[in-house]
C-alpha cells in the first residue's frame, strides 16, 4: 500500500491523479490493481496450505488493501472541501476584523466578543482536522502522510491563515481595559485545545465512513449500515 500511496502522490494532487487515470486503462484503476495485487501476493505466500485458509486470507487482505484506500481518498477529500468552504469564511473574517479596527471604543467590546463567537469553532475545526490527518497517519500509514502534496501544502496554508487572524485579532484588543482583553483573547493554542474534542470525532468518522464503503463494495450492507448510522 504505501508503495502505491508514494506513486500516486507524485501526480501532486488528488484533482492531478484522477485526470492521470482517466487516461490508464481499468486495470490502472487502485480499485482493481491493489485487490489483484494482494490477492497475489498472499496466494504465492500461503502456497500449499488448505484452500479454505487461503480464501479467507485473501479476503482479509482485500479488505484491509481497499479500506486503505478509502480512507486515503477520504482524507484527501475532507481537506479539499475544508479547503473550499473556508475560503469564505477567511473574507467573512477578514471584513469582520476591519469593522472591529473601526469600531469606537464603546463598540469595540461587543464587536470583538462577536468576532471570537464565531472564529472560535472554525479554528477549532481546522486545528483539529489537521491533527486528526496527524493521527490517522500514525495509525493507519506507518506515520507517512496520507495526503497529496497539494492537499497536504492546503492544510498547512489553513492552519497558519487561522494564526495569522488570531494574532491580528488579539493584537486589536490593546484598546480593552486587561481585564477584558483577557477574557477576549484567542491564541491558536487556546484554539487548539477548544478542537481536541473534535479530533476524536473526526478521526473515528474519517475511519467509520472508509470501513463502511469496503463493506459495501464487499455485499456486506448491513454491516455498512451500522457503521454509518451513528452518523446520520
Amino acid at each position: 500500500m504505501l508503495l502505491w500511496l508514494e506513486e500516486a502522490q507524485q501526480h501532486g494532487s488528488l484533482q492531478g491523479h484522477a485526470r492521470w487515470l482517466k487516461e490508464q486503462p481499468d486495470s490502472a484503476y487502485p480499485l482493481s490493481r491493489l485487490p489483484r495485487q494482494v490477492r497475489q501476493a498472499v496466494q504465492e505466500a500461503r502456497k500449499g496450505q488448505p484452500r479454505e485458509q487461503i480464501a479467507a486470507a485473501v479476503q482479509r487482505a482485500e479488505r484491509d488493501v481497499i479500506f486503505l484506500l478509502k480512507l486515503f481518498m477520504g482524507v484527501n477529500a475532507r481537506v479539499l472541501a475544508a479547503r473550499k468552504e473556508d475560503a469564505l469564511g477567511y473574507l467573512w473574517f477578514l471584513e469582520r476584523l476591519r469593522r472591529l479596527w473601526d469600531a469606537p471604543r464603546p463598540q469595540l467590546r461587543q464587536e470583538a466578543s462577536t468576532w471570537r463567537e464565531h472564529a472560535l469553532p472554525l479554528a477549532g475545526e481546522t486545528y483539529a482536522l489537521a491533527t486528526a490527518i496527524e493521527d490517522v497517519a500514525q495509525q493507519y500509514f506507518g506515520g507517512h502522510t496520507p495526503l497529496f502534496p497539494a492537499e497536504a501544502e492546503g492544510m498547512v496554508e489553513a492552519t497558519q491563515a487561522w494564526d495569522t487572524l488570531l494574532a491580528m485579532y488579539t493584537d486589536h484588543l490593546y484598546l480593552l481595559p486587561p481585564k477584558q482583553r483577557q477574557a477576549l483573547a484567542l491564541t491558536p493554542e487556546f484554539a487548539r485545545a477548544g478542537g481536541c474534542l473534535l479530533v476524536s470525532h473526526d478521526v473515528e468518522f474519517l475511519v467509520a465512513q472508509a470501513k463502511a464503503e469496503t463493506l459495501q463494495l464487499m455485499g456486506d450492507y448491513d454491516g455498512a449500515a451500522r457503521l454509518v448510522e451513528p452518523y446520520l
